[in-house]
């Protein structure tokens, strides 16, 4: 009896050894990238989930600043699976086939922003449901200076995303909202 228990004291000490080893590698060592980022995304999730945004800055139009209306990349996701696993926020293509993405914001959808899906797309003049949307654009931050990101209006319940990490979200339609950049989304990057 003494040397069964001997015995799983010792294969429990194990194990747990082999789950510290591997968790300090995961930390500390040369992981892949894309496995950071979701780890990154998710961390950034549990953290600014129900985040609400700022206070909203005022006199938007006669301060500095840069329009990001135009063309976005739009993914019309029905089912709200795009999210799952950071897939769209964080913009991961499939690599190979057995990825089994179904989606991807690559020569799909664009839409005007301002304005509403329903009215761009007859496809979407009843839709109801789920769109992502995609712009890259670049922002350096200036120090001494803060840096929001502010938008006109959302269609109800919005989720803001910046390099796939969750800068917070906001539920109220066509209500103007904002969200500073600064630590951490901006501070760790050269750029946003």
């Amino acid at each position: 009896m003494r040397r069964l228990l001997g015995i799983g004291s010792l294969l429990l000490f194990l194990t747990g050894s082999a789950a510290l080893a591997l968790t300090a590698w995961l930390w500390l060592g040369r992981w892949p990238q894309r496995a950071r980022k979701v780890v990154e995304h998710f961390r950034s999730v549990a953290e600014n989930t129900g985040r609400a945004p700022e206070p909203l800055i005022q006199n938007v139009r006669a301060r500095s600043h840069r329009s990001l209306a135009g063309r976005w990349q739009a993914l019309i996701d029905p089912y709200d699976r795009a999210g799952l696993g950071g897939a769209a926020p964080l913009d991961l293509e499939p690599r190979a086939p057995s990825d089994l993405a179904e989606f991807s914001f690559e020569n799909g959808l664009t839409l005007q922003v301002p304005g509403d899906w329903n009215s761009q797309d007859p496809r979407l003049f009843f839709y109801q449901g789920v769109v992502w949307y995609k712009r890259t654009f670049e922002a350096r931050p200036v120090p001494g200076r803060r840096l929001f990101l502010w938008f006109g209006a959302g269609n109800y319940r919005t989720s803001v995303y910046l390099n796939g990490q969750l800068l917070g979200e906001h539920e109220g339609g066509f209500t103007p909202f904002n969200f500073e950049l600064g630590e951490p989304p901006c501070a760790a990057r050269r750029s946003c």
